[in-house]
């Protein structure tokens, strides 16, 4: 120990490091860190530290990459939503003990490319259609001299998809369709979004015949209930629907196969039929709780941020939370990452 060297009181040490006094004295317990005064610091009012001692614990409370909370400030989302990521794989990370709890860490470049391939793309897969080029998500297309039938079936926004017709031939840029010949068979009308509460939602194996059922029934669900009321994704092998409670024109001796349809493959809610058609109905139950203001207008921004309801946000936050204080431990205390960094 140099003769200028430094000493610092235990509150001195502890607001360096970013902890508490406890967790100080923790450490002088376990010999991790030895006082100048170990023999006699009673009579001094307290322990007292120099710099070199201090070093040999400081490593552990430096931030090695990107905590969870920090991920989960750049992309806008929850810790809960973070470890999501994580565990199923889509957000590659390490552990390394920090501040007394091992924790989950990412590198800078690890969420660039999570952002590049996964997060963005799960944003553009939720436009399934456009008011300003009047084309959509499945939108089917005949040619005017042959009768043949064309479908969207990629869409990425405005002008941006893929479309393939019944003979195979692809397009690449969807204003070709047109230049081609295909004509809409339908447009989109955009009326009032519907008041009712919930969803409901299934979830479809994707077609490889453009004339499925299941292109005929979202045909079904654009023109009844609108674009409005309805959300709309894909994934390499499935369609996912989501719409308003609404009562569709099928007819139970007629529509036999899309009534089956629609019963085999509901995720959440009910279809019920009745005299005078199908009601495809959610399952919402309402919950009671209050909260303090200052938390009522943080989900109050984060639904306007994402064009979301505050009931879609807070049934999200309660299915995150649900999902992941119940999923099956892989021996890493992840819940301990959701305390204060």
């Amino acid at each position: 120990m140099g003769a200028n060297e430094k000493h610092l009181t235990t509150s001195e040490v502890a607001k360096r490091l970013g902890v508490s006094e406890h967790t100080i004295y923790n450490h002088v317990k376990k010999g991790d860190l030895i006082p100048v005064n170990k023999d006699n610091w009673h009579l001094e009012g307290g322990f007292i530290f120099s710099e070199s001692e201090i070093e040999k614990v400081r490593h552990r409370y430096i931030k090695p990459d990107l905590s969870t909370q920090d991920v989960a400030n750049r992309l806008g989302v929850s810790i809960t939503t973070v470890l999501r990521y994580i565990k199923e794989g889509q957000l590659l990370s390490y552990q390394r003990m920090y501040k007394g709890k091992v924790r989950h860490f990412v590198k800078n470049d690890d969420l660039q490319n999570f952002i590049m391939q996964h997060y963005q793309d799960k944003k553009k897969k939720n436009v399934f259609h456009s008011k300003t080029s009047r084309f959509f998500l499945f939108q089917p297309f005949r040619h005017k001299d042959t009768n043949e039938l064309a479908r969207i079936i990629e869409f990425n926004g405005s002008y941006d998809g893929k479309a393939v017709s019944e003979e195979e031939k692809q397009f690449d840029y969807l204003l070709r369709l047109e230049r081609e010949g295909y004509e809409p068979i339908f447009q989109l009308k955009y009326g009032k979004q519907s008041t009712k509460r919930g969803y409901a939602k299934f979830e479809f194996p994707f077609p490889k015949q453009i004339k499925s059922t299941v292109y005929k029934v979202i045909e079904m669900v654009y023109k009844v209930a609108g674009p409005q009321n309805m959300k709309l994704e894909t994934t390499e092998n499935t369609i996912r629907l989501q719409v308003k409670p609404t009562l569709f024109p099928l007819d139970k001796t007629e529509n036999i196969d899309e009534i089956d349809l629609l019963k085999n493959h509901i995720t959440e809610g009910k279809v019920l039929v009745r005299p005078n058609g199908v009601l495809v109905e959610s399952d919402l139950e309402s919950i009671h709780a209050y909260v303090p203001s200052a938390l009522k207008e943080e989900v109050k921004k984060l639904a306007e941020a994402e064009e979301k309801t505050i009931e879609d946000i807070v049934t999200e936050f309660i299915e995150e939370g649900i999902k992941n204080r119940f999923a099956p431990s892989d021996g890493s205390d992840l819940e301990g990452e959701v305390e204060n960094e």
